[in-house]
């Protein structure tokens, strides 16, 4: 009954007319009201699926006799703990014992995590509470979750360090982090987790440098958006398989690019800007021949452009604004025919700017955008965006698409052609109201940047 857009209450008494019940997916509909408590008659239930609807109230304990229940998805609705007592299904939950997925994100969860929840199932694969009002310190007890591969705790109000037994899970792969109030220095024992393939920590308040070892098998690593010092370790180049993106932008990093940058072969994505970094730009930057998205502004890099970064072929953005960058401005930018943002501004430049194709026709970031829309979007966005809206119905897709149109029309060149305000307040509300429908209440447009 999955994405019929059905509106209605659950019968209090479900359980008990449907007791052999082994799975209920009602996601992607429009379910409001409570989680009815008679779940637990239907004893034989494996999975419960509600996703994606308005239901609302607390999370029933009565759940945590469901002993067969392996998976646990109740993302995007309207549930709520606001103090301890609101949180013991937690407690109830350690009885489900096959437990493998609990998917608790885009609710209305607020409070502390209790310490009970490293009582959950030593099976336990997935654990996402991401996009809450989760508050407190993130729980040592944590560390008896030794099944875990996928931890997902963005979007919330945490606070306090980031526990060292984290960094001793043996099978963590994913750490997610972002967008909390999180402080203290980046765990050393993350270097002993040789299965981390993914460590986002973004915006947050971190401090001290980063550290040399942060696992061998890293393929995304988003630092952005803290208080990190000190220099790039050279080590980091040495993870070859960091593929998907390397962020580090705006913290208060050192130092010059290590020459061993080049090194990072299938690299896409490489953020520096807004920090402190010094020197010039390493020739083996060109190495980087993967290298969709090149982000150094806000730095203090001088010296020339290297021309091995003409090597860069399917390079789409690459920003070397504000800078002490001099001489003149390399025409080999003229080959690079995927290139579709480049911002050189707040340098000392001189010489003949580009004019191949790319650069015709009065090039602009508008120009880039309406050219780009809609099926280049991944070339305006961030593509992780694009990536948590996968599994949903495009319906986010398109709102993007229509939020970048509607700065279009807000950014023609004759203020006579561009839209009135009353419109654009108008269309944005229509937008908001269409993406409410697929996140349950819950605009996720707030994580593009």
């Amino acid at each position: 009954m999955t994405d019929n857009q059905i509106s209605a209450t659950l019968p209090v008494d479900i359980g008990h007319l449907l007791p052999r019940l082994t799975e209920i997916s009602l996601s992607k509909n429009r379910f409001y009201g409570p989680i009815p408590s008679s779940l637990s008659n239907a004893s034989s239930l494996e999975v419960v699926q509600l996703t994606n609807n308005s239901f609302s109230g607390r999370i029933p304990e009565s759940l945590g006799t469901l002993t067969n229940l392996s998976c646990l998805h109740l993302q995007m609705n309207n549930l709520e703990a606001k103090d301890r007592n609101d949180w013991k299904f937690i407690d109830a939950l350690s009885n489900n014992t096959k437990l493998k997925r609990l998917d608790l994100s885009v609710n209305r969860l607020g409070g502390a995590l209790p310490s009970s929840i490293g009582n959950l199932s030593t099976v336990l694969e997935i654990l996402n509470v991401g996009d809450n009002q989760i508050s407190g310190r993130i729980p040592e007890e944590m560390v008896n979750l030794v099944s875990l591969n996928a931890l997902i705790m963005d979007g919330n109000h945490l606070s306090g360090p980031i526990p060292n037994s984290l960094g001793m899970l043996p099978r963590l792969q994913g750490l997610v982090l972002d967008d909390n109030h999180i402080t203290g220095e980046i765990p050393l024992s993350f270097g002993n987790r040789s299965q981390m393939a993914r460590l986002s920590l973004r915006n947050n308040e971190l401090i001290g440098s980063i550290p040399a070892n942060l696992g061998r098998h890293l393929e995304f690593l988003s630092l952005e958006k803290n208080k990190l010092t000190g220099g790039i370790p050279r080590e980091i180049f040495s993870i070859t398989s960091l593929s998907r993106g390397l962020y580090l932008s705006d913290n208060s990093l050192t130092g010059p690019i290590p020459l061993e940058v080049g090194s990072l072969k299938s690299l896409q994505a490489f953020h520096v800007s807004n920090n402190n970094l010094s020197g010039e730009l390493p020739s083996t930057l060109g190495d980087c021949q993967s290298l969709e998205s090149l982000s150094m502004g806000g730095n203090s890099f001088h010296g020339s452009i290297p021309s091995t970064l003409g090597n860069l072929k399917g390079i789409k953005i690459l920003d070397l604004s504000h800078n002490s960058f001099f001489g003149d401005i390399p025409q080999f930018l003229e080959e690079l025919k995927y290139l579709n943002y480049l911002n050189l501004s707040f340098n000392s430049f001189s010489g003949m700017s580009p004019t191949g194709n790319n650069f015709k026709d009065g090039w602009s970031l508008r120009k880039f955008v309406c050219d780009a829309l809609p099926e280049r979007i991944g070339d305006v966005i961030d593509a992780r965006l694009l990536e948590e809206e996968e599994e949903e119905d495009g319906c986010a897709r398109d709102c993007i698409v229509s939020v970048l149109r509607t700065g279009i029309l807000c950014s023609e060149e004759s203020p006579l052609k561009r839209s009135q305000m009353k419109d654009v307040s108008k269309e944005m509300h229509a937008i908001r109201d269409a993406l409410f429908l697929v996140v349950g209440g819950k605009e996720k447009l707030s994580n593009t940047r």
